[in-house]
């Protein structure tokens, strides 16, 4: 696979395209814009994906933290999504610059993704209403 197809060459400029996009800084935090990856550097550094959460988007909105706890964990899920994505882009990039055979597996990883995200959200809702519910004491319709 020494010359440059026509796929070739669309598969290693989508690759610099998706890399510019993992890497454009779009999260403010501490009056800066950072990247996916400094946001995951801050959640280790607040031990808490919530209280990261809360310090880089509602630190002005103290009342509503303790209902941000679901918005934390999905936005950290779809990070740490990002992430996996991008080292996965950039092993294929690498593949296609060298002019490795490749396989198709974006759509396994998308399909996958897909699943885990669902079952993972379906999860933390049932046991977020199920802490809700009992906490109000009410009858809860599921």
């Amino acid at each position: 696979m020494k010359e440059w197809t026509r796929k070739r060459k669309a598969d290693v400029c989508m690759g610099i395209l998706l890399q510019i996009y993992f890497f454009f800084p779009w999260i403010r935090i501490d009056g800066g814009y950072h990247t996916i990856h400094v946001y995951l550097i801050e959640i280790f550094r607040k031990e808490s994906c919530i209280k990261a959460y809360n310090y880089i988007f509602l630190s002005g909105h103290p009342i509503l933290w303790k209902y941000s706890g679901f918005a934390a964990v999905t936005f950290t899920m779809i990070i740490a999504f990002m992430i996996v994505m991008q080292m996965i882009e950039l092993w294929q990039l690498y593949r296609h610059m060298k002019g490795i055979k490749t396989f198709d597996i974006h759509r396994y990883v998308w399909v996958l993704a897909i699943v885990l995200f669902s079952y993972i959200l379906m999860l933390h809702t049932s046991i977020w209403m199920t802490v809700r519910c009992s906490s109000l004491e009410s009858i809860c319709i599921w």
